[in-house]
This record gives structure tokens, sequence and C-alpha cells, in this order.
């Protein structure tokens, strides 16, 4: 009897698994953070990743360090920097950050953005948005699955489905701007004013 029970009961846990993946993939944007265009521009900045080899400094930290390092100012000067900064950025998803690019960068020098009020956040946002706009390997899923969130599950699962079976890295071209916000090549934000802010036709909603 117990084994019958067990049997069943793991059909059952397998059924509703299925099922609850089915049913993400196609309702994704209604049970999940998933947003692969965002004012933070991290998939923009996650592509780029490759053309910035040996870079002089290397930026990580939250919304203050992609909006308050203007790559730009650097290369004026000589320097050659690159900006992998991210929305609500904390320690945590810098660690998973280090450890998938480091090697592959190779900068001679890191600056680490630290504002205080990162290490009160819970990193639902920074780990939705990683799921969202970089490539989803075993690191980003384990911090899906350690932050204990369901709607951060699902992002994963629909993040995963969006990348290996739409194949979403390939196909999508983010808006350079969005809402305002404009994407500076080397991982820079710039928030364009009221008299700067020209639509021209890029910030189109899809």
């Amino acid at each position: 009897m117990m084994k019958r029970f067990l049997l069943r009961l793991l059909f059952y846990v397998c059924v509703y698994v299925l099922l609850h993946i089915v049913v993400v993939c196609a309702v994704g944007p209604l049970v999940t953070f998933y947003r692969p265009e965002s004012g933070g521009h991290l998939f923009s900045r996650t592509k780029e990743i490759p053309n910035y080899k040996n870079p002089d400094i290397l930026f990580l930290g939250s919304s203050h360090a992609y909006r308050g390092f203007d790559t730009r100012v650097f290369d004026k000067a000589g320097i050659v920097s690159f900006n992998l900064g991210s929305s609500s950025q904390t320690p945590i998803q810098t660690e998973v950050l280090l450890k998938k690019y480091l090697d592959e960068i190779q900068p001679k020098s890191i600056v680490f953005d630290v504002f205080p009020i990162v290490f009160q956040l819970d990193g639902i946002e920074s780990t939705a948005d990683l799921i969202s706009c970089d490539h989803i390997d075993d690191n980003i899923c384990k911090l899906a699955f350690k932050s204990g969130n369901v709607k951060v599950i699902n992002t994963l699962i629909y993040g995963l489905y969006q990348e290996y079976v739409r194949d979403i890295r390939n196909t999508l071209n983010e808006r350079k701007i969005i809402d305002g916000d404009q994407y500076v090549p080397g991982g820079y934000v710039e928030r364009m004013t009221d008299s700067t802010y020209l639509d021209d036709g890029s910030n189109d909603s899809r």
C-alpha cells in the first residue's frame, strides 16, 4: 500500500510540475517578472561583453554604477572601461556576474559601487533582471531557487523557454532608448532630459 501511495504521489507531482511549466510558458508575462527590455539595459550590456577584453576598469554595482560612471568620460581620458552594473544589484548578484565574466573580461582593476540600501534588499528584482537579460546558466538557476520566491522561479522557467526555445538572445535587439533612458556603448545609461529626448521611433512599444 505504501509503495502504491508513493508511486501515485510521484505521478501526481510529475504531472503538476509538467502542467505548471506548460502554463508558465503559455502565460509568462502574467505570472513572472520577465522583462528582457528594461530601463537598466542589462540585455544590451551582457551582449556587449565580448567586445570589451582587458579594460582598464570594470564597474560593478546597482543603478548607481550604471547611471553614475559614464564610460565616455573615461574614454576621453584614454581609459578603457566597461560598466556591468544592474538594477538593484546586491553583492550576491555581483558575485554571480564575476563568476561568469571575470575570466572573460579580465579587467586591470575593478570599481565596486557600494550603496548601503542594497544590503537591505531581498535581491528579487536583481535576480529577475539577470534571468531576463543574461544568459541563464547553473549559477543563475541556483540564485533563482535560493530566492525562495515562486514568481522568480516562474521567471526562471519562462526565461529558459525564451532563451532555449525561442532563441531570444539572438533574435531580440534591445531598443537603445527605453522610457527616456538611453544606452551608451560600454554599459552606461543616460537619463535624457525633456529637451534632449527625441523619440526617433526606437522607443515605440512592440
